[in-house]
């Protein structure tokens, strides 16, 4: 359950938050800045924590195609994305999982000359 603040009031050290709850009065809530420095950085964490669970749609969302591409690219390509919005990236075999289940494909092995490797395919194959 989330909770809504009703008002803040603010005092010399920190800020009070009057909270209402399921009884007949409200809660005040007494905070310091340290204490808000901590709330801060607990959303901080649970903000990357959702990055990190939407780190692959968000690259597949600036991916134009990757059926026929060689997946060890894909994925450096992915690292890439991850750096860029600090956010930590997915192992390789994860992210490999994570493709093919939300693109419904499937990743086989194809030789090209004498290297042998893996290439995401869309669909049924």
């Amino acid at each position: 359950m989330k909770a809504i603040v009703n008002n803040i009031e603010k005092t010399e050290d920190g800020c009070v938050l009057n909270v209402p709850n399921r009884g007949t009065f409200g809660t005040k809530v007494y905070l310091t800045e340290a204490n808000m420095m901590e709330i801060a950085k607990m959303l901080e964490k649970r903000k990357k924590a959702t990055s990190f669970c939407d780190s692959v749609s968000g690259f597949l969302i600036e991916i134009d195609n990757i059926d026929g591409k060689i997946s060890s690219e894909v994925y450096l390509a992915y690292r890439h994305f991850c750096k860029e919005r600090e956010v930590k990236h997915l192992t390789h075999i994860e992210f490999s999982r994570q493709i093919n289940r939300a693109l419904n494909s499937k990743s086989i092995v194809q030789r090209f000359g004498k290297t042998v490797c893996r290439v995401f395919k869309k669909g049924d194959v």
